[in-house]
């Protein structure tokens, strides 16, 4: 073999080489160790919504009921299930024309965006239950294709949806001029502690992008939170 062909192959193999040397550096040095060995989290925290209390010194932060409720295919999703996940909340109503397909088909773009956060789901409430709200939801999910185990549609259990939708979700404005259209283009997300973490307009663009971007950052705070428990 040449001096020339030699020289090439070691040329193309630094060539090659370089790049998986810089990235594994960044990856290492920018990346995990600022992540793994910080005391503080290196993503901003989002704020919490809705009044909070003085206890024993701590702050207690607005948080949303307990619910039970059932799924599109039937199934109980309540309690037990919102304390372990956070949750993108919506409000549809399968006879309206006008504000529900606009906001399912935000969240239809924003599922595919938010497929890799396996702990956030989404959550559209049905806002007039009925003897055929189970079938309605399930109608609704097949027409924005919603992923098994990420986009439920829920049939709630509670005698007066308006009074539960009041209660938790209304958080801005005159509680006294609750009007259930006003949050029917309205998203909230809802982390692990049922702590209300952002308010959006569905039908802003702008403002679904500023959701999935907080998502990032709220399953973020608990991947922290993960990793500091587990070097203690």
């Amino acid at each position: 073999m040449s001096t020339s062909k030699k020289s090439s192959r070691k040329w193309l193999l630094f060539l090659f080489t370089l790049p998986s040397i810089l990235c594994l550096s960044f990856y290492f040095f920018v990346i995990r160790k600022p992540f793994t060995e910080n005391e503080k989290p290196i993503f901003n925290k989002l704020n919490y919504f809705g009044k909070k209390t003085i206890k024993d010194n701590d702050t207690v932060y607005f948080a949303i009921d307990n619910f039970e409720a059932l799924t599109q295919n039937g199934e109980p999703f309540g309690a037990d299930i919102v304390g372990k996940y956070s949750f993108v909340a919506s409000f549809v109503n399968y006879n309206d024309k006008m504000t529900t397909p606009r906001v399912l088909g935000q969240l239809y773009a924003a599922q595919e965006k938010m497929k890799h956060l396996k702990e956030t789901y989404l959550v559209s409430f049905n806002t007039a239950p009925n003897k055929d709200g189970i079938q309605q939801m399930l109608l609704l999910a097949n027409k924005v294709h919603a992923q098994k185990h990420k986009w439920f549609f829920l049939e709630t259990k509670s005698d007066n949806f308006e009074t539960f939708a009041h209660k938790n979700f209304w958080l801005f404005g005159d509680s006294t001029k609750f009007e259930m259209n006003d949050l029917m283009h309205t998203l909230f997300l809802i982390d692990k502690e049922k702590h209300v973490r952002g308010i959006y307009d569905a039908t802003y663009v702008e403002d679904v992008k500023r959701l999935i971007d907080e998502a990032v950052v709220l399953d973020s705070e608990y991947r922290f939170k993960k990793h500091k428990a587990s070097k203690h």
